[in-house]
């Protein structure tokens, strides 16, 4: 038999209903005879084929009459090779849909017939595929199914229009198919059309959906699932959470953790490393340690997932503490696992842990891996530990735009500019094209070190490169410019701006005060104070009034700003108003 190789599919382990609808197979039991060729085919017969098919369709349906077995249909398949006829669309079609009928047996000969066809029309997969259904084996279906789809987009629509879109196990195939190719909106319109949904053609669209990064799409399909007769499986749930991880939806999240706990599908290894992956990346740090130390059946992913967790939310000793009971427990890290503990080692500065996790890594044999590399050297530059950095980087065989970013970032970070500068040169002379954040790493530095000359060379060649001003690189180019005492550029990029946040507010306002521009310092701090309060009113933000408090002896003055509620507040008003007019009147006669 041909062996297949479609790859991993969510619904190929799952049977597909048997109550379908199917317009062309149902119709291959119904008539004794129903197959003809399609009329593009169709051309006259000579008077010998014509009687020759009219024999042969005579002698294949007498074992179907007379119970007779597969050696039957044997004997007259080799007829039809010494007749000539073996490769006759017509009779071999026929020939599989009758013998596929018969015991088992009969199976495998119908496949053999079919893989022996020199030419095939939609007619002979629709016979393979019905025959392989009708005994249940709806694995074996797909996989032909697949191999048909994969042929032609011309098969697609013959089996659109032929109308076995509207077969559940069909439909969800072309549900999976399109989605797999980023077609999820033609995907949803086959789902759609389906009369009868499976569990398998709900989980073949909503992990469509979040495969697409379609997220609110699948969590929509899942609220419409709950609303019909079909439970959810592992594979639903799994599919769901991944898309709430994805959107960091907490809420979401919880619920569908309840549902998997009623329906007992938290237990699943890949269930449960989904919901850590949900908890870490929405700050529920201690709920995903605590699914993570409840877990029966730990695997490599389940310890990644937590150590990478930790690291996303700055645990980063809680990361490296896990990370060595994990070396500890003889399993071996990945890739993924290294590059999650090196960066945790870089952001607190444990240059000798993070020497340690190196050693792990070589012992590893991923010397060699890029990502882990690249962790490497951004790892020891933030120790300080650049010559270590710069080993890692000649390591690399081939370096990319990734490891060349990683090493200027780590020359920019102590001030080697000239270091950082040839390292860039070298770069382009390469071919590459600096990123935002080389050119970010590079005007960290120039700015550092007040260089107008070369920041100006770096600004333009910014320009040249075609490389937008994003917030980031944005603020950068202010920053530097206000560094260097150039107001005006600086106040030009950020009037520029599209989008402003606090940082690239206060490089401003740092460079008016630099330069003792109180006046043009007060007018933007009073532009910030409009602009926070516009950005609080389209929000809905609203900002909660101070509160303060005196106490005296066993009692308590609560003191809420612009409140009249306390008893003695006229009293206390009346106070600050005279405080008030002694204080300017003092300053009036200092003047």
């Amino acid at each position: 038999m041909r062996r297949y190789n479609v790859g991993s599919s969510a619904f190929l382990s799952t049977s597909f209903h048997r109550n379908r609808r199917q317009p062309q197979v149902r119709n291959f039991s119904a008539n004794p005879c129903p197959i003809d060729p399609p009329r593009h085919a169709q051309c006259p017969l000579s008077d010998h084929l014509r009687t020759a098919r009219w024999r042969f369709t005579h002698l294949l349906h007498a074992p179907v009459k007379n119970d007779h077995t597969v050696a039957h249909c044997e004997r007259v398949h080799a007829q039809m090779v010494v007749s000539g006829l073996s490769g006759d669309t017509y009779l071999a079609n026929l020939m599989i849909k009758l013998v596929g009928k018969l015991e088992d047996a009969g199976v495998a000969y119908a496949r053999k017939v079919f893989d022996k066809m020199p030419e095939r029309n939609l007619v002979s997969w629709a016979t393979m595929i019905s025959v392989y259904n009708g005994r249940g084996l709806s694995e074996n279906a797909v996989l032909v199914f697949l191999e048909c789809l994969r042929r032609s987009e011309e098969s697609v629509n013959e089996f659109i229009l032929a109308g076995f879109d509207q077969d559940v196990y069909v439909g969800t195939s072309l549900t999976d198919f399109y989605s797999k190719q980023g077609d999820i909106d033609r995907a949803r319109l086959i789902f759609d059309g389906l009369e009868v949904k499976s569990t398998v053609s709900w989980t073949t669209i909503i992990s469509g959906y979040v495969k697409c990064g379609k997220g609110h799409e699948a969590l929509e399909l899942f609220h419409r699932l709950g609303e019909t007769e079909v439970l959810p499986d592992m594979y639903v749930v799994w599919s769901v959470l991944s898309a709430c991880s994805t959107l960091k939806f907490l809420a979401g999240g919880e619920q569908v953790h309840c549902y998997g706990i009623r329906r007992g599908l938290d237990s699943d290894p890949s269930v449960t490393n989904v919901l850590i992956d949900v908890y870490t990346k929405c700050g529920r740090v201690e709920k995903a340690r605590g699914l993570f130390d409840q877990m029966d059946g730990k695997n490599l992913v389940s310890w990644t997932t937590m150590i990478s967790g930790y690291m996303q939310n700055s645990f980063d000793e809680e990361a490296m503490k896990l990370f060595a009971d994990m070396v500890t427990q003889s399993w071996k890290p990945d890739a993924f696992a290294f590059t999650s503990v090196l960066n945790s080692c870089g952001s607190v500065e444990a240059l000798e842990q993070g020497r340690q996790v190196h050693a792990c890594s070589l012992k590893a044999n991923l010397d060699g891996d890029e990502f882990v590399t690249n962790e490497l050297i951004d790892m020891y530059s933030k120790c300080d530990s650049i010559a270590d950095a710069r080993r890692a980087f000649d390591t690399i065989h081939s370096h990319d735009i990734v490891s060349y970013g990683a090493m200027i970032e780590g020359y920019s970070r102590l001030e080697r500019l000239v270091e950082a500068l040839d390292l860039f040169h070298g770069m382009r002379l390469r071919g590459f094209s600096p990123s935002n954040l080389i050119f970010v790493s590079l005007l960290g530095v120039s700015a550092s070190l007040c260089t107008l000359d070369l920041s100006q060379q770096i600004h333009g060649l910014i320009l040249k490169v075609g490389i937008s001003l994003d917030l980031l690189t944005g603020t950068s180019v202010v920053d530097l410019y206000s560094k260097c005492a150039c107001l005006r550029e600086a106040r030009l990029i950020f009037e520029g701006m599209n989008e402003r946040d606090t940082i690239v507010w206060n490089a401003m306002l740092f460079g008016y005060t630099q330069q003792l521009e109180d006046e043009e310092a007060l007018i933007l701090f009073r532009e910030l104070q409009v602009s926070d309060q516009e950005r609080m009113d389209l929000s809905g933000t609203v900002k909660e009034p101070g509160c303060s408090w005196i106490e005296s002896g066993d009692k308590v003055d609560v003191f809420i700003a612009r409140d009249r509620a306390h008893t003695d507040s006229d009293t206390i008003y009346s106070m600050l108003h005279n405080l008030i007019l002694q204080i300017t009147e003092s300053d009036s006669a200092r003047k």
